[in-house]
């Protein structure tokens, strides 16, 4: 139970670092009503990172999180805004991912492949008693699923009992067989008559 609460605050304190960091960069002449109805997708691009390489197995520390998004606001500004988005939270949302599509097999390779002297201090600090692992690839990507949207529109599935327009219809196999069965049917006959 312990271990929840300390390592619950330090996603948060992160996820509340980026929001901040994100909205003084972006958002300095929005009113609070304007960033807080692009907060929840803001989350869900931070969290993004987390999610995309959980996904592939591997984790990182916090820190790395922290490059990551720093490096895609820093293109941003660099750059500005390159595609017309009506809301920046799905511009910058894109940006995270179009980022992860360019870097993130680097991400990966880099968590996949750590000199074990990288390794080593981590594993150690963890064997005292009291200290919890870094599970911040765990918990950033739990948020980024609680936050997500279902996404698209619900399409009710139509079902009916007599099925679609060709449900009826047998496969045109199965017409070319029967036709040859057929065929030879009136040969044989055609044969033996006189």
């Amino acid at each position: 139970m312990k271990s929840s609460q300390t390592i619950k605050p330090e996603a948060q304190r992160f996820v509340e670092e980026m929001l901040r960091i994100i909205r003084r960069e972006f958002f300095g002449s929005a009113t609070d009503k304007q960033f807080f109805q692009e907060r929840p997708i803001l989350i869900k691009a931070i969290t993004w990172p987390a999610r995309w390489l959980k996904d592939k197995g591997v984790t990182q520390p916090m820190s790395k999180y922290r490059q990551i998004l720093l490096a895609v606001i820093a293109t941003i500004k660099r750059h500005g805004r390159q595609v017309k988005f009506r809301r920046f939270s799905l511009y910058f949302f894109k940006a995270v991912q179009e980022h992860m599509n360019h870097h993130g097999e680097e991400y990966y390779y880099q968590a996949k492949v750590r000199p074990v002297g990288e390794i080593l201090p981590g594993l150690t600090r963890d064997v005292r008693p009291g200290r919890v692992p870094d599970r911040a690839t765990e918990i950033l990507s739990q948020i980024n699923r609680v936050v997500r949207s279902p996404g698209g529109r619900r399409r009710a599935i139509q079902k009916a009992d007599s099925g679609d327009l060709f449900s009826h219809c047998k496969g045109p196999a199965a017409a070319a067989q029967k036709d040859e069965k057929y065929s030879q049917t009136f040969a044989v006959s055609g044969d033996s008559a006189p």
